[in-house]
């Protein structure tokens, strides 16, 4: 087995003194290094053992063929002892001796992170195993150790053959060209009868004659591999549960405030200047580790999930079974959801060709690395309003927001900067009232006194006094936000410890899934499309054994909390359709739904393929034909796409054209409207809030009704809006800061326009967010404003808010008594 294959890496060489000072003087900010054949001073040896104490970005260090001796390698070796990101470290040919080695092995008891060493060809001897013999009783991270072509003989061996009789952590270990004779070699194969982990060892190149201890070592290993097989089988056909330990990072704030730059500081990735405006949200999927405080971005492999939980499970399982060849003992199934819960079938079996082929000895290694991580989707919002209607669709309850404010402004336009920050924790409690909130100043070069940070912070705690949020304490400046330099990364180490520490204690992180919900996910995304209707996912849950469809119900909901698909109930219509890739949809989204300033279209491009007129129209009216649609987005899916936006109430067709029309609200331009003189009511959201997109959502629903009355065309803008209903309604809708007003053209509508309305915004509140409440007013005869959820008022506005409509022709519309208000959209 060759272990270096899981070990790929794109290494940054350094191969002279002065790329290696620059490495200094950068602090080791990237995560791998290759350092060789370098001349090293003792001062450069010094700094840089200093740094990799405290260091958390490096993850991999090849630092081998630098012949630095045993004293040098002494101040590296202690460096590992607090490190806590390292996880590979090659380190042969250093000529460190046995005092160099025992320092590694008193390293190792203590460090949690380390899966791969490789003390290869460094003078090491019997008495330097010493420390690492004790070392591997206690390890539980090391995976691989490689200790090929040093002075190791039969003493040697019998002290790792001991150690690794109560290890259940190794997995493959080198010991290559020593001078390991029978007795070692008996010791060997004596100890590994009461181990369980180690699947390869190799001992070629040994004067060994014994053969038979060859054979049984042989033997022993493969007993290892054929019972760690077997219980991957059993894990991936069981009915345990493994903790999911997955979650979503929301990033929201306004347009430029640095979102975008703050995490790619989290992700320890240089500063860019010239970074482009998010367009509609941007996914990154993230792995990190209680232990390690590091955050990468995650692999894309092959290995499906289901493998790598079904890892986990054999780690479990071994870690159980020190005593014992044969493993037992099944995972906790005490925690909800568990699948007898929901009637799953037994007797659906893995097919030896599929998912258990993928099972050896790396495998195990990379669960080893991997056992306590984290992985976790960074989903960026855009903060142009233009997008702000989009956000219902992907906030949700479990997950963790990040909201990110700049500092700068704030110091300079305190009252703004105060309501933006509102608006963000309002909508975040609107869509998740629970849910942890950190909040980040940027520009932490720019806002250094302690004076400044201090008024923000007392601003803050004011605004924070009239709502109870959840919101994370940066303790270790008693500040309610973590200040952060995204150009230098000032600050950004607090932001991810607290971070990961607030994940670790959330319920929804460590919620316990079954095998088989894991595996339905690998069968989804195995599929390769950006969608699949839900009567194909019911159809790959029946394959693997779940028949329970309000089983396959919870666990879609599971998966689009966390972000891993997309599954939206509310509609009818939309509960049938399962989207697999997120980051697909809202790029399609965006390529219409866009902040045009920002996000512009290129007019020559649609002057080029005969579309000039339609984007005059879209940017001008926010009318879209199905011509421009199909162009923009290449045919792909376009039928799809048109349906997902009408039923989530982003477009409505425009019946006022002769050609295929859609409106599309969120794009209005801001532009004053006439004035309407006559009775009016208020939709008044004061005591809670008024959730953003839902004035051109009731735009959207008004006009796709309009539309099919063979009305006047509405004349529609971002805050405002004319509508008629028919020849003889005609209403005007206005949206404020906390209300939206109606005021109807005559007294003889007004009863109609009120049932009407009431169901449009019940419609879209449900559509959107059960937890919105509004007051409902209507003018009396006087123009005063009187409540009418409270029944007693109603005497007061008998008229003419409750009375039948005089015109005939609206009872033909609808029958007020029996309003239906699906007659807006065919969902």
């Amino acid at each position: 087995m060759d272990t270096e294959v899981l070990w790929s890496f794109n290494w940054n060489f350094v191969e002279d003194a002065e790329e290696f000072t620059r490495l200094l003087d950068e602090k080791i900010k990237k995560d791998v290094f290759f350092i060789s054949k370098t001349k090293l001073t003792e001062k450069e040896i010094d700094e840089f053992s200093a740094l990799l104490k405290e260091n958390t970005c490096l993850n991999a260090l090849h630092f081998s063929s630098n012949n630095i001796g045993p004293n040098y390698s002494l101040r590296l070796a202690s460096s590992l002892s607090t490190n806590c990101a390292l996880v590979y470290l090659s380190f042969s040919c250093n000529n460190i001796g046995d005092r160099g080695s025992n320092a590694f092995g008193e390293a190792l008891k203590v460090n949690k992170t380390l899966s791969y060493l490789s003390l290869g060809a460094n003078s090491i001897g019997n008495e330097g195993l010493q420390s690492i013999a004790e070392a591997l009783n206690e390890n539980q991270t090391l995976a691989t150790l490689k200790l090929y072509r040093n002075n190791i003989s039969d003493a040697g061996a019998a002290l790792l053959a001991e150690a690794i009789s109560g290890n259940d952590a190794l997995v493959f270990l080198d010991l290559k060209h020593n001078q390991i004779g029978d007795a070692g070699a008996r010791a060997l194969a004596d100890y590994l009868q009461s181990n369980v982990c180690l699947c390869e060892l190799q001992i070629e190149d040994n004067p060994i004659v014994d053969v038979s201890s060859i054979d049984s070592i042989t033997n022993l290993l493969e007993r290892n591999h054929v019972t760690q097989k077997e219980a991957f089988i059993a894990a991936l056909n069981s009915i345990n549960v493994v903790p999911w330990r997955r979650y979503k990072l929301m990033v929201v704030g306004e347009a430029r405030a640095g979102k975008t730059s703050t995490i790619q500081a989290l992700l320890q990735q240089p500063f860019n200047d010239t970074w482009n405006s998010t367009v509609g949200a941007s996914l990154q999927q993230i792995e990190t580790s209680a232990s390690k405080q590091v955050w990468a971005e995650a692999k894309r492999e092959h290995v499906a999930f289901t493998a790598k939980f079904a890892a986990q499970h054999v780690l479990h399982t071994l870690k159980s079974s020190k005593s014992s060849p044969a493993l037992a003992g099944p995972m906790k199934t005490d925690k909800k959801p568990t699948p007898s819960t929901f009637g799953i079938r037994d007797g659906i079996r893995v097919k030896e060709e599929t998912i258990s082929s993928k099972f050896d000895a790396k495998l195990l290694i990379k669960a080893r690395s991997e056992r306590d991580n984290m992985v976790f989707s960074i989903w960026d919002y855009a903060g142009q309003q233009v997008f702000y209607t989009l956000h219902h669709l992907f906030l949700t309850k479990n997950g963790i927001y990040m909201l990110v404010f700049d500092m700068l402004q704030f110091v300079c336009t305190r009252t703004k900067s105060l309501k933006r920050i509102k608006f963000w924790l309002d909508s975040i409690d609107l869509h998740a009232p629970n849910a942890v909130v950190l909040i980040v100043g940027t520009f932490a070069d720019r806002v250094r006194s302690s004076t400044e940070k201090g008024s923000i912070n007392k601003a803050l705690s004011e605004l924070l006094k009239t709502n109870r949020r959840n919101i994370l304490q940066n303790t270790s400046e008693d500040l309610l936000f973590f200040p952060a330099d995204n150009r230098s990364r000032e600050g950004t180490d607090a932001i991810r410890v607290a971070l990961s520490e607030a994940a670790l204690n959330q319920d929804f992180v460590n919620q316990e899934v079954p095998f088989r919900w894991i595996r339905v996910l690998d069968k989804i995304l195995e599929a390769n499309q950006p969608w699949l209707s839900l009567s194909r996912v019911m159809s790959i849950a029946n394959e693997i054994g779940i028949t329970s469809a309000k089983e396959i119900m919870f666990m879609l909901n599971l998966f689009s909390e966390f972000g891993a698909l997309l599954h939206f109930r509310k509609s009818e219509t939309l509960k049938h359709v399962v989207v697999t890739d997120p980051q697909w949809l809202i790029s399609q989204l965006c390529k219409i739904i866009r902040d045009k300033k920002v996000h512009g279209f290129d007019k020559k491009e649609y002057e080029r393929v005969g579309l000039a007129e339609d984007l005059k129209l879209l940017t001008k009216d926010a009318i879209a034909s199905h011509d421009f649609l199909e162009y923009l987005w290449k045919d792909s899916e376009v039928d799809f796409l048109i349906d997902l936006m009408r039923q989530t109430m982003l477009l409505s067709d425009w019946k006022f054209s002769n050609r295929t029309e859609y409106l599309i609200p969120s794009l209005l331009r801001a532009h004053e409207l006439e004035e309407l003189n006559g009775p009016s009511m208020c939709f008044d959201f004061s005591k809670g809030i008024l959730p953003t997109g839902l004035y051109s959502r009731v735009v959207c629903l008004c006009a796709s009704y309009s539309g099919r009355l063979d009305s006047e065309m509405p004349r529609l803008s971002q805050q405002s809006s004319l509508f008629w209903f028919g020849k003889h309604v005609c209403f005007k809708m206005h949206e404020g800061e906390s209300r939206i007003v109606i005021t109807v053209r005559d007294d003889s509508s007004a009863s109609f326009v009120l049932v009407v309305l009431r169901s449009i915004f019940r419609k879209v509140n449900d559509a959107m967010s059960e937890s919105t409440s509004w007051d409902l007013s209507v003018s009396d005869k006087s123009g005063q404003y009187v409540r009418i959820n409270d029944l007693e008022n109603r005497s007061r506005v008998l008229h003419p808010w409750f009375v039948k409509p005089e015109y005939p022709k609206l009872s033909k519309l609808h029958v007020l008594e029996r309003f239906d208000s699906s007659a807006f959209q065919q969902i």
